[in-house]
């Protein structure tokens, strides 16, 4: 998922929250305000959806919030709660309906919570159930009453669809420019803060391994010192495309950490699949053939820390990109190009190599 994506996921997770706090209340008013405390067996149906669209709510509000529940499934739900109990105001001819205040909201709440594309499926579902029903209540109440509604409907629905699609694409452009290196084309370091944690903590709930690579250009310095900074930041273009073209699935995050570093987070794959991933990049890097006099082998190279996990009691991203790091350490003090996977000697290798220091 695209970072805009991600933004424009979590606007409409708030706005959810709130809408279901006030279908919850509104329609524990109704079901109060309907229903006399002396005379409970002459409940209308209208009452008693009402009640049952309390539980729907509470339901869905619940689940939401406690994570079990996506937050699309959660959107359909409310949704499709609110257009059901809508259509049957319809039929039943309640002032709910009549004063017709929902025929300009509901487009505006669909599009909010389900996006511009999914949006216009309820619209649509909206109009044609309405429509339905005007028709089933008899031709004479329907005649104007389909006229309004149907006009009403498109109008509004078509401005909100106008709207979001150029609000998202918007939000998508701004995010991209904000969040992602302008000469790598990768994410940069202040969003790798935020997606990291994110990710593993998906990866905690969903109890899949995680996976940091820590991707360092060998004697970069030195590659920019010989041949420029030009031609230095057209290795760091090509290196980014090498490590794009190999973590290329979607729950691959690939980051440019800072200078000549380069960070990917993975998740749901063997020790062997990452393994494979890190030397496709080590050898995708050599294959470019850029001549670096001073470089492994005359040609340009990077060394990879890799750090793997599958129990995350007490781990952190920070902790993570901390035991990735020591391994690329490793990784160049073992003579470059090459690939070290972490392990806990590691670091108490290079404990005794800083004491010693």
């Amino acid at each position: 998922m695209e970072f805009g994506d991600a933004k424009v996921v979590e606007f409409r997770g708030e706005v959810l929250k709130v809408l279901l706090v006030v279908a919850m209340c509104a329609s524990a008013a109704r079901c109060i305000s309907l229903v006399p405390a002396y005379h409970w067996i002459g409940i209308d149906i209208l009452t008693f959806a009402c009640g049952v669209y309390f539980v729907v709510m509470s339901t869905v509000h619940l689940q939401f919030r406690a994570g079990r529940w996506q937050q699309s499934t959660c959107a359909r739900f409310c949704l499709g709660a609110t257009l059901a109990l809508m259509l049957l105001g319809l039929y039943t001819g309640s002032e709910l309906v009549d004063n017709k205040p929902w025929q300009m909201l509901f487009p505006i709440v669909a599009f909010v919570l389900a996006g511009s594309r999914e949006g216009v499926f309820w619209c649509v579902a909206a109009l044609a159930g309405a429509v339905t029903i005007l028709f089933l209540r008899g031709l004479e109440y329907a005649s104007l009453s389909i006229f309004i509604f149907a006009i009403a409907h498109m109008t509004t629905s078509y401005v909100i669809y106008v709207f979001m699609m150029r609000n998202e694409a918007n939000i998508r452009t701004m995010s991209r420019l904000s969040h992602t290196d302008s000469l790598t084309n990768t994410y940069n370091r202040q969003l790798f803060n935020e997606l990291s944690i994110s990710e593993l903590n998906r990866a905690r709930r969903t109890e899949e391994a995680v996976v940091f690579y820590m991707i360092d250009i060998d004697h970069f310095k030195k590659y920019n010192d010989r041949y420029g900074h030009l031609a230095g930041d057209r290795a760091l273009r090509n290196v980014a495309d090498v490590i794009r073209r190999s973590a290329r699935r979607a729950s691959d995050l690939v980051f440019r950490y800072g200078g000549e570093e380069f960070c990917v987070v993975s998740s749901g794959m063997s020790i062997q699949e990452a393994r494979f991933l890190a030397n496709n990049i080590i050898e995708g890097v050599r294959a470019l053939g850029l001549k670096h006099e001073e470089g492994e082998n005359g040609q340009l190279t990077v060394s990879i820390g890799l750090s793997y996990h599958q129990e995350f009691d007490g781990c952190s991203a920070e902790l993570l990109l901390e035991r990735a790091d020591d391994a690329l350490y490793m990784a160049k003090s073992d003579g470059r190009d090459r690939l070290v996977l972490y392990s806990p000697a590691q670091h108490h290798q290079l404990d005794l190599l800083e004491a010693i220091t």
